[in-house]
C-alpha cells in the first residue's frame, strides 16, 4: 500500500506540473466581454455589459455566454440601459420611470422667418433623373411625389402639385391664373414664387438632388413668359428648393426679362400661404421691384428662428406622456396693428386686403375689379389702388362695362364717338385717348396741343 501511495503521488505531481490553471473571471469583473480566454469548452456564465448596479432594474437583464474554442462567445439575451424616454418605462434602469428633464415646446402653429437666401442655383433641368413637366402649356398642373416628408407649417406632405402659373401647392390642385393678395380663398396651401398668368416654353423641371437625409426637391420654371402677350423678348426663369430635414424653403430668380416692371413682380403675388387660410407670409402683391434676377428669398421654420414676441414654452413628462405646453407665446397671423404677430422679425409685413369704394354688387365681374390696400404704420391705406368700378355700358365691344352680368345690352348702351379725335371725351363717360407727355388736350376738337 505504501508503494502504491508513493506511485500515485508521483503521478499527481507530474499532472500538476503539466497543468495550466485558468481563472474564470466572475460576472461583474469583465462584464462578459466576448473573446476572453476560457476553458473548458461548454462552460456557461452570466454576462452583462451595463453598469452592475442596473442589472435587474426595470427592463435590464443579464444575458448568458458560452465558452467555445477557448474563448467566451457573445453575451446573448442581455438587456442594457437605454436613454430615458417619456413612455412610462424605466429605460435607463435607474429605478425611476420617466425621469426626463422638461423639453422646449411650441403650443401653436409654426411660422417662418424670412431672409435673403444664400443658396446656390441648382440646375434642376440638367440634374440626374430630372423630369420635364408641362411644356408649352397654360393654366395646367402636374403632380410629383417626394421621396421624403416635407413639413410645411404644422403638416407633413409627400406630394407636390406644380402649376404653370408659378405655384407649388401641397395636396390641392390650382389652375388659378388671376393672382390675389394673400390670404386668398381661391389659392391653395403652398409656395408662391411668382403667381402670375404664365405660359411655359420648355416646361417646368422637377428633380431631387443630394443624398438622404439632406436631399433637396427642386422645381424650375424654365424660360416662361407672360400670357397673353407671349413676347419672344420675355424670359422668366426661377426655382423653388425644398430642403429635407431642415424644411427650409429657398426661392431663387435667375432671369427676369421683358414687359418692363412686370418681370420684377408688378403683376404677381409672392409669398407663402399656410393651412389655416389666415396663416401666410406675403412678400409682395403687384409690387414692382420686389424680386430681381440673381437674388433669392429664404423662409426658415420658426422653431429655429424665433423672434419676439414669440418664445418657447416647456413640457414635463407625466404618466408616460408629455403634458401641456406651458409658457409658450406662438406666432399668430400678422395683423395691421404695429406688432410683429407672426414673429418673423418684421412688423406689419406683407399685409394687403381687397377694397372697393363703389360698393360693387358684382366685384371681379366683367370689367370691374376690386382694388388693394396695404397696411402701413399700423393702419390701412385710405386709397383703394387698382380698383375698376362699373362704367357706362358700351355698345358692341363684347365687354360687361357696367358689371351687371350682361354684355352689350341694347337698352341704354352707348357708342363712343372718337372718329378723328385723339383725346377728350368720348360721349360715353370715357375718353378717346391720352396726349403724350408735355402736351394737353383741347376737348372741343380732340386734338393734342
Amino acid at each position: 500500500m505504501r508503494a502504491l501511495g508513493a506511485r500515485a503521488g508521483a503521478v499527481l505531481v507530474a499532472l500538476l506540473g503539466a497543468c495550466r490553471w485558468v481563472v474564470q473571471p466572475p460576472f461583474g469583473t469583465d462584464g462578459g466581454t466576448p473573446g476572453g480566454v476560457c476553458e473548458p469548452d461548454g462552460l456557461v456564465r452570466a454576462c452583462y455589459g451595463g453598469p452592475a448596479r442596473t442589472a435587474g432594474m426595470g427592463p435590464c437583464r443579464q444575458g448568458m455566454q458560452s465558452c467555445t474554442g477557448g474563448r467566451w462567445g457573445p453575451c446573448v439575451g442581455a438587456v442594457l440601459p437605454q436613454p430615458e424616454a417619456c413612455d412610462g418605462a424605466d429605460n435607463d434602469c435607474n429605478g425611476r420611470a420617466d425621469d426626463v428633464p422638461p423639453r422646449p415646446c411650441s403650443g401653436g402653429f409654426a411660422g417662418y422667418a424670412y431672409s435673403a437666401s444664400s443658396a446656390a442655383w441648382i440646375d434642376g433641368c440638367a440634374a440626374p433623373g430630372a423630369v420635364v413637366l408641362l411644356p408649352n402649356e397654360d393654366d395646367r398642373t402636374a403632380t410629383q411625389g417626394l421621396p421624403f416628408q416635407f413639413r410645411y407649417y404644422t403638416d407633413d406632405y409627400g406630394v407636390l402639385d406644380i402649376s404653370t402659373n408659378g405655384i407649388v401647392s401641397f395636396a390641392v390642385t390650382s389652375t388659378q391664373y388671376t393672382n390675389r393678395p394673400l390670404p386668398s380663398t381661391v389659392s391653395p396651401v403652398g409656395v408662391y414664387p411668382v403667381w402670375d398668368d404664365l405660359y411655359t416654353r420648355r416646361g417646368v423641371c422637377f428633380a431631387i438632388t443630394g443624398d438622404a437625409p439632406n436631399r433637396t426637391a427642386v422645381v424650375v420654371w424654365d424660360d416662361v413668359f407672360f400670357y397673353p402677350n407671349r413676347s419672344p423678348s420675355t424670359h422668366i426663369t426661377f426655382e423653388v428648393q425644398l430642403h429635407e430635414q431642415t424644411n427650409v424653403i429657398d426661392v431663387l430668380y435667375q432671369r427676369l426679362e421683358g414687359e418692363g416692371p412686370r418681370a420684377t413682380g408688378a403683376s404677381a403675388t409672392i409669398g407663402l400661404q399656410g393651412p389655416r387660410g389666415a396663416v401666410f407670409d406675403q412678400l409682395g402683391f403687384n409690387t414692382t421691384g420686389v424680386v430681381a434676377a440673381g437674388r433669392g428669398l429664404r423662409w426658415s421654420p420658426l422653431e429655429s428662428a424665433r423672434t419676439l414676441p414669440c418664445r418657447a414654452g416647456t413640457q414635463s413628462c407625466t404618466g408616460g406622456s408629455w403634458g401641456a405646453c406651458a409658457g409658450a407665446s406662438d406666432p399668430a397671423p400678422e395683423a395691421c396693428d404695429g406688432m410683429d404677430n407672426d414673429c418673423d422679425g418684421v412688423v406689419d409685413d406683407g399685409l394687403f386686403r381687397s377694397c372697393s369704394t363703389a360698393g360693387m354688387a358684382n366685384p371681379d365681374v366683367g370689367a370691374c375689379q376690386l382694388g388693394v390696400q396695404q397696411c402701413r404704420a399700423a393702419a390701412w391705406e385710405t386709397t383703394c389702388r387698382g380698383e375698376v368700378v362699373p362704367g357706362r355700358e358700351l355698345c358692341a365691344n363684347a365687354r360687361d362695362d357696367d358689371c351687371d352680368l350682361t354684355v352689350d345690352e341694347a337698352a341704354g348702351c352707348c357708342t363712343p364717338m372718337c372718329s378723328g379725335r385723339a383725346c377728350g371725351p368720348d360721349g360715353c363717360d370715357g375718353a378717346c385717348g391720352r396726349c403724350p407727355a408735355g402736351r394737353s388736350c383741347v376737348d372741343a376738337t380732340g386734338v393734342c396741343m
